[in-house]
């Protein structure tokens, strides 16, 4: 496999739309503030020569080495310092050069002797008190596994960061910390859970309803017929009521029972239909907290597999004098 044919296949994934150059500047910035303070910083596995371009405008003094050679003309075109070296070679012949040295995907390439060889000879070429950073796709990452780290062909194999830090650690690296890169956070990861409802945010959906109002529809007034027979009834029947009277006592008293009855049935009905509904209603609760509760789990994992695509590892080589020369 040739030196060169990372330059060639990114030139293609550009120009087909699959890699987006500033996708990749915005990542590079993120790294930026980490590097203030420091002057002359090497971009070990430059690229193209974009953290390169960032440090020359922010600066920076800024030295590149790779050993893709397209991609060094790339950054000599552009009146950049680039180098075609081995990285490991060529930082062994730099003693005490750089305050800080940079490094980002490129630790993926190489096995682990090359890359524990990278950070010893990284911590040579620091001067007492620099910096070295070292960027590389997320081990933890779903979309790392499933997609990014097997679409270039010379990755070897993923890092995690607990790795890296023991690396530094052996090379003689003092206040050691990873971070990941929020900015390398997959996009998708939004969209996919936008969409979950949050039931249990809205308690207005548990209120119960009210019980039906029973509406007896009153009959209409009585009117006697407008004809000889109706005048006639309305004369007599009033004057015979007080002796037909006694004759309707028990359907009087049947009357008002059934209307007693009914009372009690409908407040019967009324409370078993509050009890009902408190029951269902606390079920209902219950049932979309623990829903809620379930699928607020499922978001967490898979967030958990979707932290984001890049992590990075620094340390600082010891500034001590006496260290430095027993690390020399």
């Amino acid at each position: 496999m040739t030196s060169d044919i990372e330059h060639h296949y990114y030139e293609y994934l550009y120009a087909r739309g699959y890699s987006k150059p500033e996708a990749l500047r915005a990542v590079l910035q993120a790294y930026l503030p980490l590097f203030e303070g420091y002057h002359r910083v090497a971009d070990v596995g430059c690229g193209r020569g974009e953290f390169l371009a960032l440090l020359e405008a922010n600066g920076h003094e800024a030295v590149g080495v790779d050993i893709d050679p397209g991609m060094v003309e790339t950054c000599r075109a552009q009146g950049l310092t680039a180098h075609h070296a081995d990285a490991i070679e060529w930082l062994q012949a730099q003693p005490h050069a750089f305050d800080a040295i940079f490094s980002t995907n490129v630790v993926e390439h190489l096995p682990p002797e090359r890359v524990q060889a990278l950070i010893q000879a990284a911590h040579h070429a620091l001067r007492p008190g620099g910096l070295l950073v070292i960027g590389t796709p997320n081990a933890a990452s779903i979309v790392v596994h499933l997609h990014e780290f097997w679409r270039d062909p010379t990755h070897v194999r993923l890092y995690s960061p607990q790795l890296l830090e023991f690396f530094f650690h052996a090379a003689g690296f003092e206040h050691i910390e990873s971070a990941t890169l929020d900015v390398t956070r997959w996009e998708g990861i939004e969209k996919m859970l936008a969409e979950r409802p949050r039931i249990a945010q809205h308690p207005a959906m548990w209120e119960p309803v009210p019980f039906p109002t029973l509406e007896i529809p009153s009959p209409p007034p009585f009117e006697w017929p407008k004809t000889w027979r109706g005048r006639l009834y309305s004369l007599v029947f009033p004057r015979l009521a007080r002796w037909l009277a006694p004759l309707f006592v028990d359907i009087r008293r049947q009357l008002a029972y059934q209307q007693t009855y009914l009372q009690v049935m409908e407040r019967t009905l009324r409370e078993k239909w509050e009890q009902q509904q408190h029951r269902l209603i606390h079920l209902y609760q219950r049932y979309m907290a623990e829903l809620e509760h379930y699928t607020a789990s499922l978001e967490r994992a898979i967030r958990w597999l979707h932290p984001p695509r890049e992590v990075y590892v620094k340390g600082d080589k010891p500034s001590d004098e006496e260290q430095k020369d027993a690390m020399s």
